[in-house]
């Protein structure tokens, strides 16, 4: 009788017990392919936040090598600048001589003129 009332139970209780554990397990499993879904989502998602790093740094290192360039390109033209004006500067310079050495010669060749004159009107005499 009571005996065995309370081993139904016991065994009553098991198979509860064991389908029990199965639905855990079930939902273990369950749960574990969304972590693992999930993981390889983040994973695919890092790859790509990666590949978009790497392609922001070839473009980083693509734009200073580009503003390198303009900086030296300036430089150039600065240094352009300053020996144009350098030479513009002497070209002003052999002008001015050269206009001198021009008013020199005219000056000259008046005197020189003027004493022929003189001398031409010393021999009339």
């Amino acid at each position: 009788g009571a005996a065995s009332q309370s081993t139904h139970m016991s065994n009553s209780d098991a198979t509860e017990d064991a389908a029990a554990a199965r639905r855990h397990l079930e939902e273990a499993r369950a749960e574990q392919e969304k972590l693992v879904e999930h993981a390889s989502a983040l994973q695919a998602r890092r790859e790509k936040i990666e590949r978009l790093l790497s392609v922001a740094a070839e473009d980083e290192s693509e734009a200073r090598a580009r503003l390198d360039a303009a900086v030296k390109w300036r430089e150039t033209l600065a240094e352009m600048a300053i020996k144009a004006e350098t030479a513009a500067r002497e070209i002003s310079e052999e002008v001015a001589l050269y206009s001198r050495s021009v008013r020199d010669l005219a000056a000259a060749s008046a005197a020189a003129e003027a004493a022929a004159e003189a001398a031409a009107a010393t021999a009339r005499r």
